[in-house]
């Protein structure tokens, strides 16, 4: 089954460039794992504040709460700014 995991972060100001590189560290580190076909970073076009994570999955089932590496980057991040994070499943 295909589903979508998506952290949004708003992030304070000063924290912007320490944010930026622990998220690349963090996205890499995930890398390869069962069930994830890529991770992906997005900036807001208008502010720089604003970023989100999209992770893709493909796995047998989907975990609605958020997955264990999804959970830990927002545990992360929270510390910088405020974070959301949702699930979405694909509709065929």
């Amino acid at each position: 089954m295909k589903w979508l995991e998506v952290i949004m972060m708003q992030v304070a100001e000063q924290n912007r460039e320490i944010v930026h590189q622990k998220v690349a560290g963090l996205i890499s580190e995930i890398g390869p794992n069962s069930g994830i076909e890529r991770t992906l970073l997005f900036r807001h076009a208008m502010t720089e504040n604003g970023l989100n994570i999209h992770i893709y999955w493909n796995s047998d089932q989907v975990e609605p709460w958020g997955s264990a590496a999804g959970l830990s980057l927002c545990s992360v991040l929270a510390e910088y700014g405020l974070v959301s994070h949702a699930v979405w499943i694909e509709v065929r």
